[in-house]
Protein backbone atom coordinates (compact mmCIF):
# COMPACT_ATOMS: atom_id res chain seq x y z
CA UNK A 1 0.00 0.00 0.00
CA UNK A 2 0.40 3.71 -0.44
CA UNK A 3 1.89 5.28 2.95
CA UNK A 4 3.22 8.53 1.22
CA UNK A 5 2.51 10.45 -1.59
CA UNK A 6 3.81 13.90 -2.93
CA UNK A 7 2.93 16.40 -5.24
CA UNK A 8 5.57 18.43 -6.66
CA UNK A 9 4.67 21.35 -8.89
CA UNK A 10 7.84 23.76 -10.10
CA UNK A 11 7.39 27.29 -9.97
CA UNK A 12 9.54 29.36 -12.09
CA UNK A 13 9.17 32.78 -10.55
CA UNK A 14 10.01 34.77 -7.63
CA UNK A 15 6.42 36.52 -7.64
CA UNK A 16 4.87 35.75 -4.65
CA UNK A 17 1.47 33.39 -4.89
CA UNK A 18 0.07 30.89 -3.03
CA UNK A 19 -0.45 27.05 -5.10
CA UNK A 20 -3.69 25.43 -4.26
CA UNK A 21 -4.60 21.62 -5.29
CA UNK A 22 -7.71 20.07 -5.27
CA UNK A 23 -8.70 16.55 -5.85
CA UNK A 24 -10.53 16.27 -9.36
CA UNK A 25 -13.30 13.69 -9.49
CA UNK A 26 -13.47 13.79 -13.12
CA UNK A 27 -11.02 11.78 -14.71
CA UNK A 28 -12.82 11.92 -18.36
CA UNK A 29 -10.34 14.27 -19.63
CA UNK A 30 -7.33 14.28 -22.05
CA UNK A 31 -4.74 16.61 -23.23
CA UNK A 32 -5.83 16.14 -26.77
CA UNK A 33 -9.38 16.77 -26.43
CA UNK A 34 -11.20 19.80 -24.55
CA UNK A 35 -9.61 20.48 -21.07
CA UNK A 36 -12.06 19.86 -18.08
CA UNK A 37 -14.13 22.41 -16.93
CA UNK A 38 -12.76 24.01 -13.46
CA UNK A 39 -14.48 21.86 -10.90
CA UNK A 40 -13.31 24.28 -7.72
CA UNK A 41 -13.96 27.58 -7.05
CA UNK A 42 -11.82 29.59 -4.58
CA UNK A 43 -14.22 29.09 -1.29
CA UNK A 44 -13.71 25.07 -2.18
CA UNK A 45 -12.07 22.27 0.24
CA UNK A 46 -8.47 21.89 -1.16
CA UNK A 47 -6.28 19.37 -0.37
CA UNK A 48 -3.57 22.21 0.17
CA UNK A 49 -2.45 25.14 -0.27
CA UNK A 50 1.31 26.28 -0.23
CA UNK A 51 2.94 29.81 -0.29
CA UNK A 52 5.17 30.57 -3.03
CA UNK A 53 7.71 33.22 -3.45
CA UNK A 54 10.86 32.10 -4.88
CA UNK A 55 12.08 29.49 -7.75
CA UNK A 56 11.76 25.87 -7.17
CA UNK A 57 9.38 22.79 -6.28
CA UNK A 58 6.44 23.45 -3.89
CA UNK A 59 5.39 20.40 -2.18
CA UNK A 60 1.60 19.23 -1.53
CA UNK A 61 0.96 16.03 1.01
CA UNK A 62 -2.10 14.15 -1.63
CA UNK A 63 -1.14 10.75 0.54
CA UNK A 64 -5.08 10.72 1.37
CA UNK A 65 -6.67 11.63 -1.87
CA UNK A 66 -4.07 9.12 -3.80
CA UNK A 67 -4.74 6.40 -1.18
CA UNK A 68 -8.50 6.87 -1.65
CA UNK A 69 -7.98 6.65 -5.62
CA UNK A 70 -5.60 3.75 -5.64
CA UNK A 71 -8.53 1.91 -3.51
CA UNK A 72 -11.19 2.98 -6.34
CA UNK A 73 -10.56 3.58 -9.98
CA UNK A 74 -6.85 3.99 -9.68
CA UNK A 75 -6.71 7.13 -11.49
CA UNK A 76 -5.57 10.24 -9.93
CA UNK A 77 -6.49 13.42 -11.59
CA UNK A 78 -5.39 17.62 -9.92
CA UNK A 79 -6.82 20.53 -10.67
CA UNK A 80 -3.72 22.78 -10.02
CA UNK A 81 -4.82 26.91 -9.37
CA UNK A 82 -3.06 30.09 -8.15
CA UNK A 83 -3.93 33.52 -6.90
CA UNK A 84 -2.11 34.85 -9.75
CA UNK A 85 -3.10 35.68 -13.17
CA UNK A 86 -0.69 33.64 -15.41
CA UNK A 87 -0.07 29.69 -15.34
CA UNK A 88 3.66 30.53 -17.84
CA UNK A 89 5.31 30.37 -14.44
CA UNK A 90 4.24 26.66 -13.65
CA UNK A 91 6.47 23.84 -14.88
CA UNK A 92 4.79 21.80 -17.74
CA UNK A 93 5.48 17.70 -18.16
CA UNK A 94 7.36 19.01 -21.50
CA UNK A 95 9.88 21.09 -19.81
CA UNK A 96 12.82 20.47 -17.92
CA UNK A 97 10.84 20.00 -14.57
CA UNK A 98 7.49 18.36 -14.71
CA UNK A 99 5.25 18.29 -11.80
CA UNK A 100 6.23 15.02 -10.26
CA UNK A 101 4.11 12.50 -8.27
CA UNK A 102 6.29 10.56 -5.71
CA UNK A 103 4.85 7.91 -3.87
CA UNK A 104 6.30 5.42 -1.31
CA UNK A 105 4.91 2.44 -0.69
CA UNK A 106 5.46 -0.14 2.89
CA UNK A 107 4.00 -3.21 4.04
Amino acid sequence: PVTAATLRIYLDTDVAMSLKVWPMANDAWTEAGTPPPHEFGPSDPTIGTVPASEPGYVEFDVTDYVATQLAGDKVVSFEVGSDWTSWRFIGAREGSNPPELILQSGS
